[in-house]
């Protein structure tokens, strides 16, 4: 816990989420770079929650940039740079984080542009604020995901469970191995199916973030997909 609130990395002002994002010389610089100039006196004025909103729905980058996607990912790389130097007292190197930050945004682009099977676009986004909403009353939902630490060349799975009140139920968390990280995915559905009938709900709603892995839940499948062992 720090004795005062004012921003240790530039040392000229209180550090809320606003200068440590944006105000900070060591985030400006950054966003100089970024943002188009004859945006500058909007990017840099606004108040926080519109700082967020324009940014979220306007371009205020270069031509041809998907901005919300290059501001998302300039917010977590600074966020990540500023903990890098307060927690550990490293400076996060490298040569260009404009470079690095367009990068990211690249390879995040490249596959939300791409549909599960073609490779065609899915359809027109809409841009829409994601929120945890409750099941019916009586009902169960559980809230799964699926990952993959390609370093270790393991995969895992976990998810929890809430009644229609927003209370936790019960969770669970299950290390699977080398595999695919959809394969994760459906893993966490069936998981979340044994601790539902182990608990005893009868009303259960599963909610996944892949579309990939609802999809094949949903629709059927060949017995010669490499899923069709878990699906079945």
């Amino acid at each position: 816990m720090a004795a005062t609130d004012i921003c240790t990395r530039c040392n000229g002002a209180p550090e809320d989420l606003l200068h440590t994002l944006r105000d900070c010389p060591k985030a400006k610089g950054i966003w100089l770079k970024l943002v188009h100039p004859g945006k500058w006196h909007i990017f840099f004025s606004a108040s926080r929650l519109n700082w967020l909103t324009i940014n979220l729905s306007s371009n205020l980058g270069f031509s041809g940039n998907d901005w919300d996607v290059v501001f998302a990912n300039a917010c977590w790389f600074i966020w990540r740079m500023r903990n890098a130097e307060i927690f550990y007292g490293s400076r996060v190197s490298y040569d260009d984080p404009v470079i690095a930050i367009l990068k990211l945004s690249s390879d995040s682009i490249r596959p939300m542009n791409k549909s599960i099977v073609g490779g065609s676009r899915i359809g027109p986004s809409v841009n829409r604020f994601i929120c945890w909403n409750k099941p019916e009353k009586g009902w169960v939902k559980f809230n799964v995901d699926g990952v993959r630490k390609d370093s270790l060349s393991l995969t895992a799975c976990g998810g929890l469970a809430r009644d229609s009140e927003g209370r936790f139920l019960t969770g669970f968390v299950h290390k699977l191995g080398d595999g695919t990280v959809l394969n994760a995915e459906l893993w966490s559905m069936l998981s979340a199916l044994e601790v539902a009938r182990c608990a005893g709900f009868k009303k259960v709603v599963i909610e996944s973030d892949c579309l990939t892995a609802v999809k094949l839940v949903n629709d059927s499948v060949q017995a010669m997909h490499p899923c069709s062992t878990i699906l079945s």
